[in-house]
C-alpha cells in the first residue's frame, strides 16, 4: 500500500486535514524558535529555593493511588519544600497513608 502525503506523521481521513495540521505544525515552530532567541535572560530554578508546592488531587480514589509515585519523586526533587496535598473527602483515608507530603487539606467542593 502506497503511503500518501504526511501520513507518517498526522493520522487523518482526509488530506486537507494532514495539510492544514502541516501547516499550523509549520507557523507553530517557528513562532516558537523566534521566541528562544528572546528568552535567554531567564535563570533557571534551583530546586533548593522552591519553597511551597500545591498539589490538587480532587479526581478519584484511584487517580491518588497512581500519583503516590509522582508525589514520591516531587519529595526527592523538592526536599526542603513544604508539600500541600488537596484530595476530595472520599480520598482523604488513603491519603493519610501516603508519606510524600507536609499538609493535608480536605476540600469537600460539592
Amino acid at each position: 500500500m502506497k503511503r500518501s502525503f504526511l501520513s507518517h506523521r498526522y493520522v487523518s481521513v482526509k488530506l486537507r486535514v494532514r495539510i492544514l495540521l502541516f501547516l499550523i505544525d509549520m507557523v507553530g515552530g517557528f513562532i516558537f524558535s523566534v521566541a528562544k532567541l528572546f528568552r535567554s535572560g531567564y535563570e533557571k530554578y534551583d530546586p533548593e529555593n522552591i519553597r511551597r508546592i500545591l498539589i490538587f488531587r480532587l479526581d478519584g480514589l484511584g487517580d491518588l493511588i497512581l500519583s503516590t509515585a509522582a508525589l514520591r519523586e516531587i519529595r526527592k526533587g523538592f526536599p526542603k519544600a513544604e508539600i500541600t496535598l488537596v484530595v476530595g473527602p472520599w480520598s482523604a483515608g488513603i491519603a493519610d497513608c501516603i508519606p510524600f507530603y507536609d499538609r493535608l487539606i480536605v476540600h469537600d467542593h460539592f
